[in-house]
């Protein structure tokens, strides 16, 4: 679920461009996690790449791995 309302970038880069913008309380399908980015599959098919700080798991804590 979204802690705050999130950006979605094209790539892992927050100067790369917005694609879509996701509100907070949203859940969304996370794919991969690459480093402090998570790679999610928005609900029309694109994917793009949401910082995992925004991003809190079940019991508060953030998201962390370092699969890419």
């Amino acid at each position: 679920m979204l802690a705050e309302s999130s950006p979605v970038y094209e790539h892992p880069d927050k100067a790369s461009a917005v694609i879509a913008y996701i509100p907070q309380g949203a859940y969304e399908n996370v794919t991969a996690v690459a480093g402090a980015w998570l790679l999610i599959r928005l609900p029309d098919g694109k994917v793009g790449f949401i910082p995992n700080d925004s991003v809190k798991q079940n019991k508060g804590e953030p998201i962390t791995g370092t699969s890419e």
